[in-house]
């Protein structure tokens, strides 16, 4: 599964389009960006020497521009020897080919941001795994989100007060178990206003409809707090552009006493351990 890996946060790989394709042609890769919409993208890369290895992402065209190539070259390499290391701790068995890529290699991005640039970065590796060689680039931009469909979502659950780190932490479904809802916003107290700008990481919000997991585009909750009760009420956008109308009752909750199912169990503790057991295959 391949993720958007951020500049800001190389430790953990936290992994952020009508087109604006830009930069020079290069004739060992072909990088071609389609399916574009105001959250998601199809990316293709082709390479003209399939017995080349490399290694490509996305980052936010804006952290590009804002960073040294050197930089971008560094956070890459980190991040390979991050993804060995996982593979080491845990005994799981990798080559090359579980690292890089070679020849063809494509993936469909979900819950891009509306109207951002993106730009790809792609980077050889040698038989050895060493980097080598200038960035290839090409950037793209995502369009406007459209709404197609209304829905309306009542949850309860449970939140876990880590309001001492910076933020909380809050489980919710609904009685018929056909939504769930994972959420750790930045807060300076329980009864801040929550807006995407609250979530520092994509991983901070999980949202799940039917067992499938759809990413969260927008989002805007009026909270109120009372007698150890989080209500919050307002618009919750996915990636298919569905808006919920959306009401969450949570009282809080021991973490230490809450077994919740696997799929639930997104804190953000949890969450390091959850991205080092799957690292290793992104985009297998």
């Amino acid at each position: 599964m391949k993720k958007i890996l951020s500049i800001l946060a190389v430790g953990l790989l936290a992994l952020g389009f009508v087109s604006c394709e830009k930069g020079e042609r290069n004739k060992e890769f072909k990088i071609t960006i389609d399916e574009i919409s105001g959250s998601s993208a199809h990316v293709k890369v082709v390479a003209a020497d399939t017995t080349q290895f490399y290694y490509w992402d996305v980052f936010e065209s804006e952290d590009v521009a804002k960073y040294p190539e050197d930089s971008i070259i560094a956070t890459i390499n980190e991040g390979i020897e991050f993804m060995k290391a996982i593979a080491e701790a845990f005994e799981i068995e990798y080559t090359l080919d579980d690292l890089f890529e070679r020849g063809e290699s494509e993936y469909t991005y979900k819950g891009l941001n509306p109207e951002t640039e993106y730009t790809v970065c792609l980077l050889k590796f040698d038989a050895e795994g060493k980097p080598f060689g200038p960035l290839v680039k090409k950037s793209f931009r995502t369009g406007q989100l459209e709404i197609t469909g209304q829905a309306t979502m009542t949850l309860s659950g449970v939140y876990f007060d880590e309001l001492s780190e910076g933020y909380y932490e809050l489980m919710a479904e609904s009685a018929d178990e056909k939504y769930f809802l994972f959420l750790s916003p930045d807060v300076s107290s329980m009864s801040d206003n929550l807006t995407m700008a609250n979530f520092s990481d994509p991983d901070y919000l999980y949202f799940v409809v039917d067992d499938d997991e759809l990413p969260i585009i927008g989002l805007n909750l009026e909270a109120t707090f009372a007698s150890n009760v989080l209500k919050l009420n307002g618009k919750i956008v996915d990636y298919n552009g569905i808006e919920y109308t959306t009401s969450i009752t949570a009282e809080e909750g021991n973490l230490e006493d809450y077994e919740a199912p696997a799929r639930k169990a997104k804190t953000r503790g949890m969450q390091r351990d959850f991205k080092a057991r799957r690292v290793v295959h992104m985009r297998k």
